[in-house]
């Protein structure tokens, strides 16, 4: 363990530290999921750094410890589909078929609400940050042509102990090199909303769902929350739809024709980019100015989820080309990361830093994709801003985990991010995961701090950086320490 170190980190301010910028090469590691045919869909990561997905095809929820390379299945009553955490080891999750939601304790008891709706299909989920429950989550009804928020006042749940054995899964890691290609991106006409496609729908409360009919949609796809509490949602079509839940007003706006949007994510600046499986693309919408710009796939079948970064890059999988991609729009370059054949890659999800977890449907596993980066240089904030005033780490085999002391005047913003990482010779070290920590209000306080190595290759490391960021991915304050480091696969 290293000792307790207590000093103001003026000369580690010099230092600037950057974003990470995905490169041509990456790490990969999946691990195969022990239940044949398990469809897996939404995954989500956990406080704890496991990762729960739901495996549609064999009525199960499994859970992937990717420190112990094990996976534990929970059967439960009905086939799982939309999926978000809620602590450790806890999660809520879709249940189409039988049109609910449910809480579930990995090694405990649950609940289950019923939708009000007996043919709206519970698909996809979204947490939003606020709302009148104690759990605030968006759901999309396939069927029912409604998007519609859960908010319960209470979960109790009950308490039996239940154990899940695990079953040890051999990872499988390679490093794969990207084809990378600049593309033009295109500006075509449509994107005006026009003053009529705005139109009231008033939000119907039954229980803990309050369910807002969009009577022009048939089959809503998927559902994402906007920095403005406004609510996107894709239905495979050549437009977007916005719900105003404060209002109750629906605004539809039209993309170019021949789209057929069906994964949706809303960046921090408002933007909200969508999959177009048609071209194939990925698009951006940009509500202020009513603009929509289309990066083309080349290469790409059927582009089918994407995620945004804080350096503003897009992650996303195509399902039909089974392959990973990476957008920067800043230089207009699409990275793509060939899987093997038959992957069928569809749901993903950030690790907190530049990596990023998805399931592959036809090849029955979970992934780990951990690229190679290099560092951008970056501003740093004032050094009255923030300070690292102590930090405690220690190492077990292969996981990095302690805690640092800061203080924070709240200038740069809230929420603000703690992490940590892993250099050599000044440069970060590629195939590790972690999960920051949120810091929501100013003032002294001590984040936690995890770091799990999950690299392909033996890799050795001189120094950890512990890291302060805001929304933008500016370093707030960092610090370096000196420790040198041999991580084996």
């Amino acid at each position: 363990m290293m000792g307790k170190k207590c000093a103001l980190l003026v000369v580690e301010l010099l230092l600037v530290l950057g974003l990470a910028v995905v490169g041509q090469e990456v790490d990969l590691t999946t691990w195969g999921i022990p239940s044949a045919g398990s469809m897996p869909r939404q995954l989500a990561l956990s406080s704890s750094g496991s990762v729960f997905f739901a495996e549609y095809g064999t009525s199960k929820i499994g859970m992937l410890d990717p420190h112990a390379n094990t996976i534990s299945e929970r059967s439960v009553p009905y086939p799982p589909s939309g999926l978000v955490t809620s602590g450790a080891n806890s999660f809520y999750y879709t249940t189409p078929n039988h049109v609910g939601i449910s809480l579930l304790v990995f090694d405990g008891g649950g609940h289950g609400w019923t939708a009000p709706d007996p043919s709206s299909w519970l698909e996809y989920l979204a947490s939003a940050p606020s709302g009148p429950g104690v759990v605030n989550l968006w759901v999309t009804e396939r069927k029912g042509s409604a998007v519609a928020r859960f908010s319960p006042s209470s979960t109790a749940v009950t308490l039996p102990f239940i154990i899940s054995p695990s079953t040890p899964v051999s990872p499988n890691k390679s490093t794969i090199t990207g084809v990378a290609t600049s593309v033009t991106p295109q500006v075509p006409s449509g994107g005006i909303p026009l003053a009529s496609l705005v139109t009231p729908s008033i939000g119907m409360t039954s229980g803990p769902f309050t369910e807002w009919h969009i009577a022009s949609i048939s089959h809503l796809e998927r559902v994402a929350i906007a920095p403005d509490g406004n609510v996107w949602v894709s239905d495979l079509t050549s437009a977007l739809s916005s719900l105003d839940p404060a209002h109750n007003l629906v605004a539809h706006t039209s993309l170019p024709a021949g789209t057929m949007a069906l994964g949706i994510a809303v960046a921090a600046s408002g933007d909200v980019w969508f999959t177009d499986t048609s071209r194939p693309a990925i698009g951006k919408f940009d509500p202020t100015t009513n603009e929509t710009t289309l990066w083309p796939i080349l290469g790409g079948t059927e582009p089918f989820d994407l995620i945004t970064t804080s350096s503003g890059g897009i992650w996303f999988t195509d399902r039909g080309s089974d392959a990973i991609g990476f957008l920067d729009p800043s230089t207009n370059e699409i990275i793509m990361y060939s899987l093997p054949a038959g992957s069928h890659p569809t749901y993903l999800v950030s690790d907190g830093s530049i990596s990023v977890w998805f399931v592959a449907e036809g090849g029955n596993y979970v992934g780990w994709l951990s690229p190679k980066i290099t560092l951008a240089p970056q501003p740093l904030h004032t050094a009255s801003a923030a300070s690292f005033t102590g930090y405690n780490i220690n190492r077990s085999g292969n996981t990095l985990q302690g805690t640092a002391d800061y203080t924070y005047d709240g200038s740069s913003g809230l929420p603000v991010w703690v992490s940590i990482d892993m250099l050599s010779g000044g440069v970060l070290l590629a195939g590790f995961s972690s999960v920051p920590s949120v810091i929501n209000q100013a003032g002294e306080g001590t984040a936690s701090l995890s770091l799990i190595y999950n690299g392909a290759q033996s890799a050795t490391s001189d120094q950890i950086v512990i890291r302060m960021y805001d929304g933008e991915g500016t370093t707030v304050i960092s610090e370096t320490i000196d420790m040198q480091s041999t991580w084996n696969p």
